[in-house]
């Protein structure tokens, strides 16, 4: 076993581990400890007075020790350095080489991937400025040794591979439609059994988010009681990718239960834009949430808008709002618009539409009367934009 120097190192995070003959010293001594050997340094009493005076020392500081493995990055040398990351607790666990090359960020295609599939792509020393999604350096401050001798898999290497497919994945945050289409040739609860093994094994955000993402579209299914699991940590770092696999993964009412239930946690400003995962669900209840929550928030956000074209606003619905207060007239506008202008991933990927609309002439009739009553530039170019594409 071996341990962590806790002073570090000045540069690049690292914490060294014991030598070799550190490691062999501490064997030698933990054989004395037990008794099993007797100190040269003391007689017999004085040993075993010392021996019962040092075990529980020594079992304290085991919680210091880090078991020996296999360096992330290579997977060929024994773990040697580790380096620090972004994320608590994890920190990047590599052989002396592997060190120096993730610091100057020269890794090799092979070793980049591997470090990816664990850390996430997005972390400081292997995100896209650095790297491009193949894992090629790209802004080495040394040179990169032999990186064609090292290259990282392609999709059709890994496809029939389940853990190395799913370290694919992991490093294509978001991955394709297609690529994770392949898991479908394997089990879901394989699937499922690696998929929290990794998870748990880190705290990183990044990798629960495209487990859940998996989850939600391969495996919905199968991963209800994980992502049910998921919920009962507490930890609401990762409420969007929560959100998007409840709405797939859970029964409909209790996901959305969640949801507003965890909104109801977060300051009132952060809700303002995070209201918009309700949208996952494309439930009416998400129109009556916007009803009753968000009149007196401060400022105004175009999220409300967008949540109302995801949640199924109908024209009935947006005539209400016109007329009732400001800020609710404010959404059903921005809301009809979202119904045709799909400027986020969110709308693009579910393309709404205005549900149970009345004829043309008269929706723009509507229109055009609130926008004579209600003038800024504001309503009218957004209401210009509406009867446009109500035109087409």
């Amino acid at each position: 076993m071996k341990k962590k120097d806790k002073a570090g190192d000045s540069s690049g995070g690292r914490q060294y581990l014991f030598t070799e003959n550190r490691k062999k010293l501490w064997h030698r001594v933990r054989s004395w400890i037990s008794g099993s050997q007797q100190s040269p340094l003391a007689s017999k009493d004085e040993s075993i007075h010392i021996q019962k005076r040092l075990r529980n020392q020594v079992d304290e500081a085991q919680s210091e020790f880090i078991q020996p493995g296999i360096c992330e990055a290579c997977r060929i040398s024994p773990i040697e350095e580790e380096v620090e990351s972004e994320v608590q607790q994890q920190p990047y666990r590599v052989c002396y080489l592997c060190s120096e090359r993730l610091l100057t960020r020269s890794l090799r295609p092979l070793e980049w991937f591997n470090l990816a599939a664990i850390h996430g792509p997005y972390k400081h020393h292997l995100h896209a400025d650095f790297y491009s999604e193949g894992g090629i350096a790209e802004q080495p401050s040394k040179e990169v040794e032999d990186p064609e001798k090292y290259p990282a898999p392609s999709f059709d290497d890994v496809r029939n591979d389940l853990e190395r497919l799913l370290d694919y994945l992991f490093t294509r945050q978001p991955p394709g439609r297609d690529e994770m289409d392949a898991l479908g040739i394997f089990e879901g609860r394989d699937i499922l059994t690696s998929l929290n093994q990794r998870v748990g094994s880190s705290n990183n955000i990044d990798i629960e988010a495209c487990a859940l993402d998996i989850c939600a579209k391969v495996i919905p299914k199968e991963s209800e009681g994980w992502v049910r699991q998921r919920w009962n940590t507490g930890n609401l770092s990762n409420l969007p990718a929560l959100a998007s696999a409840s709405a797939i993964c859970l029964p409909p009412e209790e996901g959305l239960r969640r949801v507003t239930d965890a909104l109801a946690q977060l300051p009132e400003s952060e809700v303002r834009n995070q209201c918009i995962i309700l949208g996952w669900f494309h439930s009416p209840l998400a129109l009556d949430w916007l009803e009753t929550h968000v009149e007196k928030m401060e400022p105004y956000s175009d999220n409300w808008g967008r949540l109302a074209a995801l949640s199924g606003l109908t024209w009935g619905r947006a005539v209400t709002w016109i007329h009732g207060s400001k800020r609710l007239a404010l959404i059903a506008i921005d809301g009809l618009l979202a119904c045709w202008k799909y400027d986020t991933v969110m709308l693009k990927e579910y393309s709404p539409k205005l549900l149970d609309p009345a004829p043309v002439e008269e929706m723009i009739e509507e229109l055009d009367r609130y926008a004579q009553i209600n003038p800024s530039p504001r309503v009218d170019r957004r209401v210009g934009l509406i009867k446009s594409y109500m035109n087409k």
